[in-house]
Parts: structure tokens; sequence; C-alpha cells
């Protein structure tokens, strides 16, 4: 889904979460993921890709996207305007320490700061919006996302609130796709408050610190003596307190990449992949029903987004 669509992108719905949740006790013996609840009926496909979001979920997400955002411009142009975003879909970023984007890494690194020293460059929903005037401009957003008013908190169990637009032309393209715009919050972000509580056993797992362990030797022969990931994180950062954006992105990019690669040859990804699924199995029953539930709405919002972009 287009990330705009909420009030935080993707990543950082993952991030907040995962701040919001330190210092939470996951009572889960570390090692045991696997044999979590064995005798429960496992989770189908679909609703384990909502947490463990392999290929086929990324490219899902895409197809979301392209969809929801065609129907965000139908809607707007027969308002008189256009949803410019359309013009350029934003790529998903699928880019995560245990998933990494090799390819995308290449080219941005971690997405820590600028890639060079020109100005950055304005988007297309910028171009659009200064030819507006002021009172077209408040049309705009009133007709893309409705009002104060329109906005619609979603409560998570762990206490978290989002919120998601109810009227305009966003809420309009997901009600297409999804059935309802609160259908649509639910998917987006009820499944990522259960992959942030079974990450967080995942990564106190004896299996996952081996194949970071791994990936750590993997870096010191690469000339970056890091032990965890966070390291080589701030490192990059650093580069940008000290040098400039062109240098800095230079060596972000290099320890990017490096970190990427080593991830792969520690099989970081898979260990990640199935420990995630191994905890999964530990969800109490209303919980995996709801993510059943959720898998079953978001592969028919697919359906519906692929005869539309096709």
């Amino acid at each position: 889904m287009p990330a705009r669509y909420a009030n935080l992108t993707r990543p950082a719905i993952v991030a907040a979460m995962l701040f919001g949740l330190v210092g939470c006790a996951f009572a889960q013996p570390a090692g045991r993921g696997d044999a979590v609840a064995a005798d429960k009926p496992a989770l189908g496909a679909a609703a384990v890709a909502l947490l463990t979001k392999g290929d086929a979920y990324y490219a899902e997400q895409q197809i979301l996207q392209v969809a929801e955002l065609k129907l965000s411009d139908r809607c707007m142009r027969q308002q008189g305007l256009r949803d410019p975003a359309v013009d350029a879909p934003a790529q998903i970023d699928r880019d995560e320490d245990w998933h990494p984007d090799l390819q995308q890494r290449r080219i941005r690194g971690y997405q820590l700061g600028k890639t060079d020293d020109k100005p950055t460059s304005e988007s297309s929903a910028d171009v659009y919006l200064r030819t507006l005037s002021a009172r077209e401009r408040e049309r705009f957003h009133q007709a893309l996302a409705g009002g104060p008013s329109d906005q619609t908190p979603l409560t998570l169990s762990s206490g978290q609130t989002f919120t998601f637009p109810t009227a305009g032309c966003i809420a309009e393209s997901r009600g297409r796709l999804y059935g309802s715009p609160t259908t649509a919050a639910r998917i987006e972000f009820i499944p990522q408050g259960h992959y942030v509580g079974l990450y967080f056993k995942a990564i106190e797992d004896t299996r996952y610190h081996r194949a970071i362990e791994v990936w750590g030797g993997c870096m010191h022969g690469r000339g970056y003596p890091f032990a965890t990931q966070a390291q080589a994180r701030s490192q990059a950062a650093a580069a940008h307190k000290s040098s400039s954006a062109t240098a800095a992105a230079k060596q972000e990019i290099a320890i990017a990449v490096a970190d990427a690669q080593c991830a792969g040859t520690a099989g970081l990804t898979r260990t990640v992949q199935g420990l995630l699924r191994g905890y999964a199995k530990g969800l109490p029953a209303a919980q995996a029903k709801e993510l059943e539930e959720l898998a079953a709405l978001r592969t028919e919002a697919v359906r519906r987004a692929e005869d539309l972009v096709n």
C-alpha cells in the first residue's frame, strides 16, 4: 500500500513499533522456535507471508501500490485535480537488516543521507502543487485525504495507535481494493504488530546469534570489524557527520553492500524467516485466526489490483 496513506511509512511503522516495544518481555525459551505449539494447526502460506515478507510478498505490495495510485488519480481527476504520485510510483522498500536488498544498497546504501552534493530534486507531487494556488492546494489535500475529522485511529494490542483517512480519494481507492479503508488499515498495521513481537523473539534465538557470528566473520574479512549490523549502520551514519555528502555516501554504500553480501553468506534471511515461522506457531488462537482472515482479504485485494494494473 502507498505509505503516504498512513501517518507513517512502512519502515517507520516497524521502527516505531520496535521502539515502543523495547523492554517488553516475551516469555519464549531461546532456540525453541520450531517446537512451539507443534500441535496447533499451521498458519496458511498467505498468513505466514505477512510475517516473513519474502520476494512474492513485496511484488504484491508493489502491485497494490500501483493500483491504489491509479484509482486515486482517477478519483482526483473527477474533481478537476490529479494525484501526481501516479506518474512515478515509488518502489516498495524491501530492505531490512535480515532481508537486505542488494540492488538498492548498491545505489542508496542504507538510505541514511544524500547520495551526492547536488540539491535535492523535487518530487512530482511538489512540482504539481507549485502549479496550484493556495486555495487549490487546500482543495487538493481535502480531496485526497479529507479533513482532520476524517482521520480515524486504529489501536493495536500493543497500545500503539495509527491513523488513516476515511474520506477523500485515498479512502475511496482503498475501499475499492480492500472493501473499506478500515480493512486496508487493519491489513497494513496488524500483521506488522505481530511481526515485531515475533522478531524480538527471533533475535534472541541462539540460531540467530550463530548466523550473526558468521556475518561478523565475513565482515571482518572484508575489513569491517563489526560484531553487529547496528554497528555497521552506526559507522555509516557517522560518516555523514564528518565528510562531504559524496564521500559519506560512498562509504555508506560500501558498508551497506558488504553487510548485505555477508548476510547472504550467513544465511541470515533464511534463518530469520525460519524463526519467524516457528515462533508464529505460538501465536494465540485468536491472533492466528485474525492473521488468516487478513491474509484472505489481502489476497482478494491483490487479485483486484492485478486486474486493474494488467
